[in-house]
């Protein structure tokens, strides 16, 4: 027979072993999309691998306007080079008020579709590697925050997901020969908040506002 002694302590080993085990754990992939939307297109696509609610910092999300355009930079677009491409997106110099954040359940996912001829200068018939320029910054909920929305006191630790860089080939068609000709012309604009507060030279951390249109 077993001694009391030991079988408390093979409890309580399982027990932390459980709780060792109970946590988000979130994979992130960037995903080349098909058919007519997907000449320039990817999607991140972000799941939680774990046994628990995965919550997601959305500032740590690229961002899209009203009119679809990307915001900040959000990416690392680099030729067969190794040149990176000019973006010539929007970027911000304001932050939210408010943070806020997505949860994601064990098993779920979130997919965002961009379209990376909205803020970079692509060529049809050129290959280009893609990768986030920031990590997506995610934690374990607490079970007393688990609800998307404003970000409240944090009990969970941060932790950072990178997808993998993909490599992506935009073929030659009639659409992806007149974004390229169209972004030939354009350059990177600094947004100015609705304060009137004018950009600085220095990139901060962004959330996600949509006073942009």
């Amino acid at each position: 027979m077993k001694s009391p002694i030991k079988v408390a302590m093979l409890f309580i080993a399982l027990c932390s072993s459980n709780v060792a085990m109970a946590d988000a754990r979130l994979q992130v992939e960037i995903v080349p999309l098909k058919g007519d939307l997907g000449e320039t297109s990817i999607a991140l696509k972000l799941s939680n691998v774990g046994d628990q609610v995965a919550v997601v910092a959305e500032s740590s999300l690229p961002t899209l306007n009203a009119r679809k355009m990307l915001l900040d930079d959000p990416f690392i677009v680099k030729q067969q080079d190794g040149r990176e491409v000019q973006f010539f997106g929007i970027m911000r110099d304001t932050l939210s008020e408010t943070p806020s954040s997505l949860s994601i359940p064990p098993g779920g996912s979130f997919s965002l579709d961009i379209n990376l001829a909205s803020g970079y200068s692509l060529s049809p018939g050129l290959g280009y590697t893609i990768g986030l320029r920031a990590p997506i910054s995610y934690r374990t909920a607490d079970g007393r925050n688990a609800e998307a929305g404003p970000i409240k006191r944090q009990s969970g630790k941060w932790q950072s997901a990178y997808p993998a860089p993909r490599t992506v080939v935009v073929p030659v068609t009639g659409r992806t020969m007149k974004q390229a000709r169209a972004g030939e012309f354009l350059e990177p604009v600094a947004c100015v908040d609705p304060a009137g507060t004018p950009p600085s030279a220095k990139k901060v951390q962004f959330s996600r506002v949509y006073w942009l249109g």
